[in-house]
């Protein structure tokens, strides 16, 4: 049970914590390009769970063999991004599946962006790749404008 003060206590960090969210949620972070090549003899369809949270242009979509494709990733937040790219060979093949994250790390030191990260899963008889072609601000303190970065995702 709360006392008078608790509920206020509770009632005030419940709304500074709204407020903090929504600012936070208001920002654009990072930029990053994304290029997935398909170097499978057949086409690369895009699985329905692909996503980002943030913005992407042109949007992930079939690629033929042998082609790339170029996006660009607006995260929706300054201090976080994440994006899963999943990819099938053909319309019944392997997957594979590429879970993109960045984040700001914070200490008693202040905040700053982390390397970049991709974890991936790959399905039986298909190997995937990645390739970080440019990483900024590592280090530093997030801006709300920094923390860009571009990596190649490839497909053989």
């Amino acid at each position: 049970m709360f006392t008078k003060i608790g509920r206020k206590a509770l009632a005030m960090f419940s709304a500074l914590t709204f407020v903090v969210m929504s600012a936070t949620a208001s920002l654009a972070g990072p930029t990053s390009i994304i290029t997935v090549k398909n170097n499978w003899s057949e086409k690369a369809t895009v699985a329905s769970n692909t996503g980002c949270v943030g913005s992407v242009t042109p949007g992930f979509s079939e690629i033929n063999s042998g082609s790339s494709q170029v996006n660009s990733v607006q995260a929706a937040y300054d201090t976080v991004f994440s994006c899963r790219v999943k990819y099938r060979r053909g319309n019944f093949g392997p997957t594979c599946d590429f879970v993109i994250s960045r984040l700001v790390k914070v200490n008693i030191f202040g905040s700053y962006w982390q390397y970049p990260k991709v974890v991936v899963y790959e399905g039986s008889g298909v190997d995937c790749s990645y390739t970080f072609t440019s990483v900024q601000d590592t280090g530093d303190a997030p801006t709300g404008s920094n923390g860009n970065f571009n990596v190649t995702l490839e497909m053989k």
